[in-house]
């Protein structure tokens, strides 16, 4: 009878790094896998060799090793079916630092195929990616605590990928995907609670209507420039859908926040846009909806709900104000 090899999305599985990824991920996944054979004593890779891929063991044994102050070869580990190494150098982007080479005859899924670039496969699928990488510095940092900020400061595909996923192009602020990265700063603040705000623009629509989507544009950059500076450094801005952008505030109390948004709609307040359009002076107003952890909700999304309806009552009485929620009536969302 002949052998039937587990699919190469059951032997990904299995690596910590994708124990998250869901059965259709891991399925296109495999397909970038290959399978490799050596014969026993053959070099897998070298010492000083890029890592640019990882391997698990489908038959055989492998042995990985290194060499001591001496030069005498110290075994440091041994992989049999199932295992994988090689993970660490793959998704930090360093060379190896140790050897490896088969104890047996052995079969090897190799992740990805030889003549993939991992970059390559990185830019073909960055919703995936990011999360098999931040997954992979999760459990880098519970092994070894002290390489954690390394891998994650350092590996290039990391800040890559932040660009890639996290980044609105127009406007260089974070975009709504980052909304679940920004959650955690609740949580690693000093200090307990928390504020969001939500703020938008009163008289957006005439800017477009005067100078066009690509001066819309421009004042949109400038807006979000503004806006990320008003902030303090501990804050995070991020466009939150159209015109409407989010500022997660940790740690900051109620007065703090009522604080924070007024000086936000007094500075774009007081901005002349011509300077971004042309023609002559034009100026923005806008409405700010406060919503504060724990009065309004823990979660995020319960928060930005808060916010989000005050924005727009706000709005709707006349706008150029921030209110904490609960102080106004909620608004229809007229956009």
């Amino acid at each position: 009878m002949n052998r039937v090899d587990p699919a190469p999305a059951q032997l990904l599985k299995r690596i910590e790094a994708f124990a998250d990824l869901g059965a259709d991920e891991l399925e296109l996944l495999g397909r970038y896998c290959e399978l490799g054979y050596y014969s026993s004593g053959e070099t897998v890779f070298s010492v000083g060799s890029q890592g640019e891929q990882l391997f698990i063991v489908v038959e055989g044994e492998a042995v990985v090793s290194t060499h001591d102050s001496h030069g005498r070869v110290r075994e440091v580990a041994r992989y049999v079916a199932g295992e994988a190494f090689g993970e660490l150098e793959l998704f930090s982007n360093t060379v190896r630092t140790v050897s490896a080479r088969c104890a047996r005859d052995a079969r090897l899924l190799v992740f990805p195929r030889r003549d993939l670039p991992f970059p390559t496969l990185i830019e073909k699928h960055p919703e995936v990616f990011v999360r098999v990488l931040h997954r992979f510095i999760t459990v880098v940092a519970s092994r070894i605590r002290a390489l954690t900020e390394q891998v994650a400061e350092s590996s290039p595909y990391i800040r890559q990928l932040r660009t890639q996923v996290f980044l609105d192009t127009l406007t260089g602020a974070y975009n709504r995907a980052y909304l679940s990265e920004a959650a955690r700063l609740f949580e690693s603040s000093a200090s307990p609670g928390g504020a969001l705000l939500m703020v938008k623009p009163d008289n957006f629509k005439a800017v477009n209507d005067t100078y066009g989507h690509e001066g819309g544009d421009a004042a949109l950059r400038y807006f979000a420039e503004v806006l990320m500076t008003a902030i303090p450094s501990s804050a995070v801005a991020l466009r939150y859908r159209g015109n409407e952008f989010c500022v997660v505030c940790p740690g900051l109390g109620a007065e703090a926040a009522k604080a924070l948004a007024e000086r936000v709609r007094r500075t774009i307040g007081g901005l002349d846009f011509s300077a971004r359009l042309g023609g002559g002076s034009v100026y923005l107003t806008v409405s700010i909806g406060i919503g504060l952890q724990p009065t309004h909700g823990l979660a995020v999304d319960e928060l930005i709900a808060a916010a989000h309806a005050t924005m727009f009552a706000v709005r709707n009485a006349g706008g150029d104000r921030a209110a904490v929620a609960g102080e106004e009536g909620n608004g229809d969302e007229d956009r």
